[in-house]
């Protein structure tokens, strides 16, 4: 963009003018900030309505100049094309000119699209500027500032905040999927505000943290607790996702996997009270037809008799049918969620300060029979203390009860395996407290009598604040300070009814605290052509958590819930831990004609978490832009814009752990000396662990077409993760089995793709179309001794050569037709039977058998698809979300049909049962040796239930209407707006029973749950 000259059409005589007409032009400027020459001259006292040439047929037009919001806005330029004739809007967005029949007005505000009107009889103009759709103007945040898009050399994303109103979870992260290339979102079912998985261009380390670095206002939010999860959604006002060198790398050991930066809602200056108010009511549906596939009561037993349970004792069967129970435990342990979220906001501000305050309030019934409740306030003021001198403040405050219905197993798990046959309650309707000494299932006590007698509490707390400083002794030099604080506090307790377990007490509690300061210097200088600007700086952070575990039983009475009061205390557990940083970084952005653009960024990290001969570590990045537009296509109707990308540069990961690198010692109640207990060496040090670091490269396109109705951006990645942190064998003769070390390397390679589409644009009728798609290879390049490393779950693997999270099990090669047996096949191609009545060998030899699958837990592809149509008032927004190319071990398959003392698929009907039957199911047996064992399994991990675990989702669909102005005029209401919103309204997948999308990073999902659909009706209003 070329600079532009702010001119108040010149005349002879220089004059002072009004205050308030200067504050106009100060943030016209300040909004167009690089983009304007700084010489500004304001030479003559001008008429208040504008500046005007004199006409005998001249006469006055006037009006209000809004956003598609209907807010008003300040700093409109309005000028007559063809001559000097000009004003601006003040700050009530009014303005006044004095025209011609037959003038053509401009209306051009930073942001927003030009709108031209020619002059007939018109006395009253009011204008409605809609948001500009050229991307290149729009200003990004990026590490420790903004800057304007046309001058980015990194691949950052800004988020359209208008999604984080389709949110439905207390948490604003599940706004996200779908709708950013490149990040791969997992919600999680542990709590409403429980942080998900968030993955940026896959997997960058096995043992250290892969969450990308979340910064609030400046501050760097901790990776574990609330934290960042904690914010109302409808008090963030931009997210942008950094995601490449050139972007991440000024964030040197906290960006390897990424930075989202989140900005909150602030009050505008010279502004009168506004109050915004929303209002939800939702309601959640735990999908159950999965149960349409089990066994009834009458079923199971019959089931169990077939293979012989019943031999020794038929009159246990007898029993059993005589009772005709047919329980259907999804009914029983799946509630229907109830969610209600009312939240407030006050905000505004004078012409040397703004404010903004919210209040928010959720209270959550959900799906698993607990009861959640969440209260959230926060405020932020900005102040003028003198011309050069700025101060702001920021506060966030959370509080979380929460009450835990999840007891005896996970709901979803026993809604799928214990047995319809049993009884429930008793005569008087009351939940009994075992369900059947002689159940197969293994399962004895009643998880609705544990859940109505037990109390699982959670409070948690999270306090977080700011304080800002900026210094402007120049022009040309801004310093700022910031000082951020993160609180984390939680307390769990879980008491067991006296007649459960004789009463058990276990007690849980933890703080967690970050603070963080930093001191930055930016130098802006333009001259002739060239501009660019420099940020140096300083960081200081530190981070302690405490942790106290208590685990005591036998109370003599459910009166008194307290440690004191129980016969053993069995466990007390306490731990804490400190950890440090001290870094100093700098940025240069250089500028040539607003089309060629060279970063350069440097930090230096020192870290307490690595060895005495690796403390610090250098990262550093190089990026360059080309705006080839203004040099190749200029006057070019079809290409609006073009702008090509390159970067390259390090990061670095530091979250392994603060005392990694460290000995440690341990307390053990059976290391006793002298009558007390003294510490033990339980692991040794090593003084080389050094960081692990990513080395990325990026080329990316940013392209517009038809004058941006269609636009968007493509990038190309390398990352390459070196160094990699985990626990390494070592010789015995250490004393110690293992010792975290440096063992290997990993690449991610990928495409990412986004397109935006306005397919069509009038007065009354707008459809958009955003489309987005991430394709990731990832592989592990090298690992140390070309060891395998398991996953945690046992079912996944790291091997050097292969896939990140390949699959590592048995090979299934069907059922034997002529013995009815599994057949599992071994590398060299043999196969092997598995019969549980021959020996107990087999066994071991099917789980020696395990091997690498070409089948990996990780999603190759991933993306969403959001049409966005509004017809006057009315306005619609449908997202669908895909993943795909990964695959599943299904355990909800696999326990079914594992133990036969659990409920079984109907499927099981038609396993194997002679020689010659065509099954894909083994023949079902019982433990001959012993009718009265529990039934014994016939399967193992295998590749037979690996599911191919790509979806596509239609994820969210939000229905809206907003009033319109002429009906809320006598109300004193500015903006009314309804809606109802579903989610997750249909999946098309291939894995059985379970949603994919909840599946774990480890790629067994177990039964933690089935599709949730959710549907809700709210109400924005602004006054």
């Amino acid at each position: 963009m070329k600079a532009r000259t702010a001119s108040l059409f010149y005349l002879k005589q220089t004059l002072k003018v009004k205050l308030t007409a200067f504050l106009i032009i100060a943030s016209i400027c300040d909004a167009q900030s690089g983009n304007y020459d700084r010489n500004i001259k304001i030479l003559k006292k001008l008429p208040l309505y504008g500046l005007m040439g004199k006409s005998t047929d001249q006469k006055k037009v006037q009006g209000v100049v809004k956003d598609n919001k209907g807010m008003p806005l300040t700093g409109v330029t309005v000028s007559v094309n063809g001559s000097k004739q000009g004003t601006v809007t003040n700050f009530d967005g009014k303005y006044e000119i004095a025209v011609n029949e037959g003038d053509v007005v401009s209306f051009s505000f930073v942001g927003f699209e030009t709108k031209t009107i020619k002059i007939t009889n018109q006395v009253l103009l009011n204008v409605i500027l809609e948001p500009s759709t050229n991307k290149l103007d729009e200003l990004v945040l990026v590490g420790y500032g903004k800057m304007s898009r046309d001058k980015i050399t990194g691949a950052v994303t800004k988020l359209d905040t208008k999604v984080l109103k389709n949110t439905q979870n207390v948490s604003f992260a599940d706004a996200l999927i779908g709708v950013v290339p490149g990040l791969f979102v997992q919600e999680s079912f542990m709590s409403p505000d429980a942080p998900p998985s968030i993955l940026l261009r896959g997997i960058g380390s096995i043992s250290a943290s892969t969450d990308p670095l979340i910064v609030v206002d400046g501050v760097q939010m901790p990776r574990s607790g609330l934290g960042a999860f904690a914010l109302n959604a409808a008090d963030i006002q931009e997210i942008s996702v950094l995601k490449d060198a050139a972007s991440t790398s000024i964030y040197g050991s906290k960006g390897t996997n990424g930075v989202i930066m989140i900005t909150t809602k602030r009050g505008n200056r010279n502004s009168k009270l506004q109050v915004t108010f929303n209002t939800r009511l939702g309601i959640k549906t735990a999908d159950q037809s999965f149960t349409n596939s089990l066994m009834n009561g009458s079923q199971k037993l019959d089931f169990e008799e077939s293979m012989g349970y019943y031999k020794a004792n038929p009159a246990l069967l007898q029993s059993r049918r005589a009772l005709g129970n047919n329980v259907n435990w999804a009914d029983l342990l799946l509630k229907n969620e109830i969610n209600r979220e009312n939240d407030i906001s006050f905000s505004g501000g004078s012409d040397k300060a703004n404010y903004y305050t919210s209040v928010t309030y959720n209270n959550v019934n959900n799906i698993f029979g607990g009861h959640y409740k969440r209260y959230t306030a926060s405020t932020r003021v900005d102040l003028d203390l003198g011309k050069k001198l700025k101060v702001g403040f920021s506060g966030n405050f959370s509080n979380v009860n929460e009450q835990d219905g999840r007891t005896v197993g996970s709901p979803f798990s026993n809604s799928f395996l214990l047995n319809p046959w049993l009884t429930v309650r008793d005569d008087k309707g009351n939940p009994l407290r075992l369900l059947d000494i002689a159940s197969s299932s293994g399962v004895s006590y009643n998880p609705l009598f544990i859940r109505e007698n037990t109390n699982t509490n959670a409070i948690r707390k999270n306090i977080g604040g700011s304080v800002n400083l900026t210094y402007t002794p120049f022009k040309w030099l801004i310093l700022n300070g910031v000082l951020g604080a993160n609180y984390n506090n939680s307390k769990n307790s879980n008491y067991e009814n006296v007649i459960v377990k004789g009463g058990t007490l276990s007690i849980t509690n933890g703080d967690n605290n970050n603070y963080t300061g930093t001191l930055t210097a930016t130098i802006a200088k333009k001259f002739l052509k060239h501009s660019f600007d420099l940020v140096l700086g300083n960081e200081v952070n530190e981070y302690e958590t405490n942790s106290l575990n208590i685990l005591a039983n036998t109370f003599n009475s459910d009166a008194i819930q307290i440690v004191s009061a129980a016969k053993n205390v069995t466990s007390v557990t306490q731990q804490k831990s400190q950890a440090g940083s001290l870094s100093y970084f700098s940025r240069l952005n250089y500028n040539f004609d607003n089309t060629y653009n060279l970063s350069l960024s440097f930090r230096r990290d020192g870290s307490s978490r690595f060895g005495a001969n690796n403390k610090y570590a250098n990262f550093w990045s190089l990026g360059t832009s080309w705006n080839a537009h203004k040099d190749l296509f200029q006057d070019n109707k079809t290409i609006s814009s073009l702008k090509l990308r390159a970067s390259i540069g390090t990061s670095g990961n530091d979250f392994i752990g603060d005392f990694a690198s460290q000995s440690l010692y341990s307390y053990s109640s059976q290391n006793i000396y002298a009558g007390s207990t003294v510490p033990y060496l339980s692991r040794g040090e090593n003084p080389n662990l050094t960081w692990e670091k990513n080395y990325n490269k990026n080329f990316g396109i940013d392209y517009g077409l038809f004058n941006n109705r269609i636009s968007g951006t493509v990038d190309y990645y390398i990352r390459d993760t070196r160094d990699l942190l985990n626990n390494k064998p070592i010789p015995l003769t250490s004393g110690f089995k293992e010792l975290i070390s440096n063992i290997g390397n990993f690449r991610n390679e990928g495409v990412e793709i986004s397109l935006h589409t306005v397919n069509l644009k009038g007065k009354d009728f707008n459809w958009t179309t955003d489309f987005n798609i991430a394709l990731n290879k990832g592989t592990v390049l090298a690992l140390s001794d070309k060891k395998d490393i398991l996953s945690n779950s046992g079912s996944t693997v790291f091997q050097e050569g292969s896939a990140i999270r390949s699959f590592y099990i048995a090979d299934w090669a069907g059922v034997n037709p002529v013995t009815g047996f599994n057949q599992y096949r071994t590398q060299d191609g043999t196969l092997v039977d598995y019969n549980t009545n021959k020996t107990t060998s087999n066994l071991t030899a099917i789980t020696t058998m395990r091997q690498v699958s070409n089948k990996t837990a990780m999603p190759k592809y991933y993306g969403g698809l959001t049409n966005t149509f509004r017809y006057k008032q009315l306005d619609l927004s449908v997202l669908i979300s895909y993943a795909g190319g990964h695959y599943v071990l299904n355990e909800g398959i696999y326990n079914l049909y594992n133990n036969p003392g659990y409920n079984q698929s109907t499927a099981v009907l038609n396993a194997w049962k002679s020689p010659g039957d065509q099954s894909n199911l083994a023949v079902r047996q019982v433990n001959t040796a012993n009718p009265n064992a529990l039934l014994e399994s016939d399967y193992r991990y295998s590749t037979q239930f690996l599911e191919n675990a790509s979806y596509i989702k239609l994820k969210n669909v939000a229905l809206g209407y907003t009033l319109q102005k002429s009906v809320l005029e006598k109300t004193g209401i500015e903006n009314l707006r309804i809606y109802v919103q579903g989610q997750n309204l249909f999946t098309k997948t291939a894995v059985t029973y379970i949603d994919p999308e909840y599946a774990t990073a480890a790629g067994g999902i177990g039964l933690s749950s089935s599709i949730v659909r959710a549907y809700s009706l709210g109400l924005n209003a602004s006054f």
